[in-house]
């Protein structure tokens, strides 16, 4: 987040560079850190003003993570509809799910 907080310099290295946004789900699956995953979210909410074709392909074979990422806002329920994508995400893992919600 810091990337896209800094600069408008920062904003255009990140276009520049074409940066491969699967690798950060593929990150949030394998991780085991629920904070992690949180901070991997954020990121891609904010890119997503960057790269919104390459960021609405990420979840595209889910109907409902696809939905629940979209639901995702700024300020108002951020937390919220953060904490209810990651339950949706970390639940259609199955199996390999390694981050668990009580």
């Amino acid at each position: 987040n810091a990337m896209l907080q800094g600069s408008a310099e920062n904003k255009q290295l990140l276009e520049k560079e074409g940066v491969d946004l699967r690798r950060f789900v593929d990150t949030m699956r394998k991780c085991g850190d629920h904070y992690l995953q949180q901070q991997i979210v954020e990121f891609l909410f904010r890119v997503r003003k960057i790269f919104p074709e390459d960021v609405s392909q990420l979840f595209r074979d889910n109907a409902d993570l696809d939905t629940a990422f979209a639901e995702i806002r700024g300020k108002d329920g951020f937390s919220e509809s953060l904490r209810s994508f990651l339950f949706l995400f970390n639940a259609a893992q199955g199996p390999a799910q390694n981050v668990f919600s009580l």
